[in-house]
């Protein structure tokens, strides 16, 4: 006599959705139980990979094609006929507690099942032994099985792509809120903004666009500080400004194939310096070493530029590290320009891709603006909740 299991009824007991909106219920009271100080204070990115990581779901899967089968003789009286059960054991991993649940689409079909040994199984009880009314039965409830996990899996499957843009959307809300309640009069942008009164001499032509376990993340510091940050606009035109000269670069290369880093950093400065209302100046020693290009507000810096060739990829995860240290606001600004004069370029680009997110510092890829123009988001050095901004743009300059 086998023992008794614990049965349910598989995809049939409690509805998926419900289920669903809870989870997303949870996901808004972790984030509104976090203290004003925490919310300001996080780095943003590792607290939200926390959450994708605590609140997405292990998707339970069946494996079809291992199906086993055992069997065993049931008889509740002398008077009666014994009853032979057949069990399919069919091999299944995730979280197998959501089987009890009916996705939104679904058949009207569900089985008795119970749990062993890792497997999901269903019984078949026959008297007369008709091997193939068995196998008819069992092959239906494995099909039937088998569509309603597709409809299941759908479900799941959408709520685990939507579930990183939901925390972002709450998150960020919730720090706004603090946000606007500092009304920010630390934090306005830094007052550098574009010339309007240039000599039209010369125009730079415009390029064409085209489940691990995470820790809840600390912070380090006791409360938050705004800081002041130079505006993304701004910080954008001076990337593209930068990008479009190095274009140039390219396509002149009698003329600029043979300048040392200085002399293409004199180059980038002559174009910026005049076309913002701020300080844009060379080898400015600030306090851990001399930086190429900078704008500085208040004493600190609200933009770096590090200008150097390409050497290999130590030397380019250096030159981060040199950056990063140079940098003290959250949310700064940063780029490290590199001329690469190698005969194949791509296999740079492709070993910059490669590496980058290597650095002891990572914290994202955001995007990549052009073929030779890389997006990043860092962490300054010694403080992983202050997130900061830094392109790579690399230009081919042989010698």
């Amino acid at each position: 006599m086998q023992q008794q299991r614990r049965k349910f009824k598989i995809f049939a007991e409690e509805y998926l959705d419900r289920y669903l909106e809870e989870k997303k219920r949870k996901i808004q009271s972790q984030i509104e139980k976090e203290s004003e100080d925490y919310i300001l204070t996080v780095n943003e990115t590792e607290y939200i990979d926390y959450l994708v990581s605590e609140f997405s779901i292990d998707m339970p899967t069946i494996d079809f094609e291992g199906v086993q089968v055992t069997d065993y003789e049931r008889k509740f009286s002398e008077r009666e006929f014994p009853e032979q059960v057949i069990i399919y054991h069919l091999p299944c991993s995730g979280d197998i507690q959501l089987f009890r649940y009916t996705p939104n689409t679904h058949i009207r079909w569900t089985v008795w099942v119970f749990m062993e040994d890792q497997s999901l199984c269903f019984e078949i009880v026959t008297v007369n032994k008709n091997a193939r009314e068995i196998k008819l039965k069992a092959q239906q409830t494995i099909d039937n099985m088998r569509t309603q996990l597709g409809y299941f899996t759908q479900q799941i499957e959408s709520y685990n792509a939507q579930l990183r843009k939901l925390i972002e959307r709450t998150f960020r809300k919730r720090k706004q809120m603090f946000l606007d309640n500092y009304h920010m009069l630390n934090s306005l942008d830094v007052p550098i903004k574009k010339r309007e009164d240039l000599p039209q001499t010369y125009a730079i032509p415009t390029p064409q666009m085209r489940k691990s376990i995470i820790s809840k993340p600390e912070v380090t510091t006791t409360g938050y500080t705004p800081d002041p940050t130079l505006s993304q606009s701004i910080y954008h035109e001076i990337l593209q400004i930068i990008y479009d000269l190095g274009k140039v670069f390219e396509r002149l290369p009698s003329t600029y194939g043979g300048k040392r880093e200085e002399d293409l950093r004199d180059h980038l400065l002559l174009y910026l310096e005049p076309r913002f209302e701020g300080s844009a100046t060379g080898e400015t020693f600030n306090k851990t070493g001399k930086t190429d290009i900078l704008i500085r507000y208040q004493n600190s810096n609200a933009f770096i530029a590090e200008c150097k060739f390409w050497q290999g990829q130590k030397h380019y995860m250096d030159a981060i590290t040199q950056l990063l240290g140079y940098l003290t606001w959250r949310d700064s600004k940063a780029a490290v320009v590199i001329f690469v004069r190698n005969k194949e370029f791509s296999s740079v680009l492709q070993t910059v891709e490669k590496v980058t997110p290597d650095h002891p510092n990572y914290l994202e890829f955001v995007d990549k603006e052009d073929e030779s123009w890389f997006n990043y988001r860092f962490h300054i050095n010694g403080d992983p909740n202050r997130g900061v901004k830094l392109a790579v743009l690399l230009f081919h300059i042989p010698p």
